[in-house]
């Protein structure tokens, strides 16, 4: 499996990687916003 990810990596259209480095970024924003709900909703039900 790891050949084919390279492979892939290396076809790629050099087109192709700025809209891969947006969606890696549109990916580590979207994991912090549902990190800091988790921790809102965490807080309130210590707070029950």
């Amino acid at each position: 499996m790891a050949k084919v990810e390279i492979k892939f990596v290396e076809n790629a259209p050099i087109k192709k990687l700025p809209s891969f480095q947006k969606i890696k970024e549109y990916q580590e924003k979207h994991n912090k916003e549902n990190w800091d709900i988790i921790c809102e909703v965490m807080r309130k039900l210590s707070e029950m």
